[in-house]
C-alpha cells in the first residue's frame, strides 16, 4: 500500500492500493476506513471479493468512482443485505441498517475523491484513513496524488 499523503482538512491518510499488482486484502485496514474503490468492471467474481473483503475488514464508508461505479455501489448494498439475511439479522426498518457501512457512487472521479476525503460520514463513526482501491489497468495513482494537493489548497469540485 502506498501512502499519497493526508487530506489536511479531515486529517484523514489517504492511501493507493491496486488490486492488479498488489496482494491486497490482506493490507486493508481493519477499523475507522473509508474505501475509494475505481471501477470500470462488471465482473461479478472481482466485485464480490472486493465488497466481502471491504465488509470483512470492518470498512466504515464505501464511495465508489470509474466507469462502473453505480454498478459497484449496488453490489456492496447487495452484499449487505445478503449478509444480513445469513446471519438472521432483521431487514424491518431503516433503523436495522445503522451499524451498516454508508455507500455512495460519484459519476465523476475528482467530486468523488473529494467527497471522500472531505464529506464522507456515518453517524458517530470515526474515519481516520481513505483507501484508494484500484481495479483499473491504468493505475490512478498519479492522479490521486495530484487531486490530493489541489484538495489540500482548497480546490472544490466543478458543480
Amino acid at each position: 500500500m502506498f501512502k499519497i499523503g493526508t487530506a489536511k482538512l479531515t486529517n484523514r491518510i489517504v492511501y493507493y492500493l491496486s488490486t492488479i499488482s498488489d496482494p491486497w486484502i490482506d493490507q486493508l485496514p481493519s477499523s475507522k476506513w473509508l474505501v475509494l474503490s475505481i471501477i470500470d468492471t462488471k465482473d461479478s467474481a472481482t466485485l464480490d471479493k472486493i465488497a466481502k473483503a471491504c465488509l470483512d475488514k470492518n470498512v466504515e464508508y464505501i464511495c465508489a468512482v470509474g466507469s462502473e461505479c453505480e454498478h459497484a455501489h449496488d453490489w456492496f448494498d447487495e452484499t449487505i443485505v445478503e449478509r444480513r439475511i445469513n446471519n438472521g439479522q432483521p431487514l424491518d426498518t431503516v433503523d436495522d441498517f445503522e451499524d451498516e457501512p454508508m455507500t455512495t457512487w460519484h459519476n465523476d472521479f475528482s467530486e468523488g475523491f473529494w467527497f471522500a476525503l472531505t464529506s464522507a460520514f456515518n453517524g458517530d463513526k470515526q474515519i481516520d484513513t481513505v483507501v484508494c482501491l484500484d481495479t483499473t489497468e491504468k493505475e490512478c495513482r498519479l492522479q490521486l496524488m495530484e487531486l490530493l494537493a489541489k484538495i489540500n489548497t482548497g480546490w472544490l469540485p466543478p458543480d
